[in-house]
């Protein structure tokens, strides 16, 4: 799985993560804005729920893939010949049905709801705190307190 195009966050916003994390000055925004990027990423991931837009690529080697990360607004799928097969594949919820065999490049893109968003943003500057702070235990803290109870299909 390749994630890219990671979009920022109108709710996950540095503003907040530093006045969260008290820091006043503005000489390491771009290092706390990678930061903060990161750590959404990672509860996202652990979570199992889009926290930033971003797109996904991933190959499936079966009739079924999950699709991590959701809600997914869209999707495309090539085969192993390049050849657009979108319109013989299915999503259901966020589980993808591909119609035949063969190895095929999925690319999707989620999309957070901003009541998620906010929902695990106390989570996320945590996580920020933590991993600008370099304090790896308190990082393996934030993990434990993340809703992990998402079913791999």
């Amino acid at each position: 799985m390749i994630i890219k195009d990671i979009k920022e966050s109108n709710i996950l916003t540095l503003e907040r993560l530093k006045a969260y994390a008290n820091i006043v000055d503005s000489g390491h925004d771009d290092e706390l804005r990678a930061v903060l990027k990161s750590a959404a990423m990672r509860v996202a991931q652990y979570a199992d729920v889009a926290l930033l837009e971003c797109t996904i690529e991933d190959i499936a080697y079966t009739g079924e893939m999950q699709m991590w990360m959701p809600p997914v607004v869209s999707f495309v799928v090539v085969d192993e010949d390049d050849e657009d097969i979108t319109d013989r594949c299915k999503a259901v919820g966020n589980i993808l049905r591909l119609r035949y065999m063969g190895v095929k490049k999925v690319t999707y893109t989620v999309k957070p709801e901003d009541a998620t968003v906010e929902q695990y943003a106390p989570l996320v500057w945590q996580m920020a705190v933590a991993m600008w702070d370099g304090n790896t235990d308190e990082e393996q803290k934030v993990y434990r307190r993340i809703p992990a109870d998402y079913v791999v299909h």
